[in-house]
């Protein structure tokens, strides 16, 4: 779970399918985590500001408290955030 999805082998590809066909609170946590990491492949602020929002709203109503915790974190940070992402 802690790797890029594509250093992944097939053992791990196996148990993410398992865990994303079950519904698992843990596959909901990683696509959570993919989905934050993605803001940092993105070139354009403006992309990165839409990501951003994006990913906030969908963090603050996942119903997992410890990403609805980090949402508020990001959401106070935020232009900080996209400015580093400018970089």
């Amino acid at each position: 779970m802690l790797k890029d999805p594509g250093d992944l082998n097939n053992s791990q590809l196996d148990v993410l399918d398992s865990l994303r066909r079950e519904r698992s609170v843990l596959y909901r946590c990683w696509q959570l985590k993919e989905g934050l990491r993605d803001l940092y492949w993105l070139r354009r602020p403006q992309d990165a500001a839409l990501h951003l929002d994006w990913w906030l709203a969908w963090a603050c109503r996942c119903r997992i408290p410890a990403f609805v915790k980090l949402s508020r974190t990001i959401r106070a940070n935020r232009n900080r955030i996209l400015a580093a992402v400018e970089l």
